[in-house]
């Protein structure tokens, strides 16, 4: 019986490592391979979740190339001002910034909490390509009727594929994406049982 039991454990546990590394190898591929949908590609809003380089600068200059009239940046510094984003250009209309998250989830809460306040049914979802399945799960539980559009961004060595930096980063992304499915489904069933 014991021996039963142990076959059954390292078969188990052999089979989960395997699904683990087909999904990380997908994950990896998915988001090194995501493309940048054209500005002529319009929504209610753009949302950009702070975080890595490149995130603002792109928010900014979708809706200055008119792809949705509002631009809504979530988890932002709260010594930080519009001014301080723009650099010293001129604002364009209708920004507003959010300083309440300070993760991926309160992105998602604080995001939420603005689209419902604005009347949006699409958005334009600005963060680094690594990090749109995490945020997907998260904003999607919380808006399931709002339709997102996905807009990575790339910069610097973590989007070479030869490089260290890009699996280090894909890896931690991966597993943090897989612990919040996991956390959403569970937090889903015991829902059901209540």
């Amino acid at each position: 019986m014991i021996h039963k039991s142990i076959t059954f454990l390292i078969a188990t546990i052999l089979t989960l490592s395997i699904l683990w590394a087909i999904g990380f190898l997908w994950f990896a591929a998915s988001v090194s391979t995501m493309a940048v949908p054209p500005a002529s590609q319009k929504t209610d809003a753009i949302v950009v979740l702070t975080g890595a380089e490149g995130r603002i600068d792109a928010g900014i200059k979708m809706l200055r190339a008119g792809a949705a009239p509002h631009l809504f940046i979530s988890g932002v510094n709260k010594n930080v001002r519009t001014a301080d984003l723009l650099k010293g250009a001129d604002a364009p209309c209708c920004i507003t910034l959010g300083y309440q998250a300070t993760d991926t989830k309160g992105n998602a809460d604080e995001t939420t909490k603005w689209v419902r306040d604005n009347n949006i049914q699409s958005l334009r979802l600005i963060t680094s390509s690594y990090h749109i399945p995490r945020a997907l799960l998260e904003l999607g539980r919380q808006m399931p009727g709002v339709s997102i559009l996905n807009h990575p961004v790339k910069t610097g060595d973590e989007y070479d594929l030869t490089a260290r930096p890009y699996w280090s980063l894909t890896f931690r992304e991966y597993n943090k994406t897989l612990l919040t499915w996991i956390r959403q489904t569970m937090s889903a069933e015991e829902g059901k049982a209540l």
